[in-house]
């Protein structure tokens, strides 16, 4: 697939609108260099997990534009859950 793969899980405060998270995530869609393998969305936390991998300039790409889009669909101002948050896009942690 890949030359060298790189996992990346970032987790976001969205766990009901799959409609919203799908929007969020459309870069790693849209990148040929970076493949979605799994999200899931938990509405009693009112979070989402999502993992990807991809080169190291896909993912340089598309996150960022992931995290611009969580940044501007969601409202923390009104957010509720069992788990805490930090941001929209709260961490975003790589696997070499």
């Amino acid at each position: 697939m890949f030359a060298q793969v790189i996992e990346c899980i970032p987790n976001f405060s969205e766990g009901r609108d799959p409609e919203k998270l799908q929007r969020i995530i459309a870069p790693f869609y849209e990148d040929k260099e970076v493949k979605v393998l799994d999200y899931s969305q938990d509405a009693d936390h009112n979070r989402a997990v999502v993992t990807v991998i991809g080169t190291y300039k896909g993912l340089k790409r598309t996150v960022p534009l992931v995290a611009g889009k969580a940044r501007d669909e969601i409202d923390l101002r009104g957010h509720k859950g069992a788990h805490p948050r930090m941001g929209a896009m709260d961490v975003c942690p790589f696997v070499p």
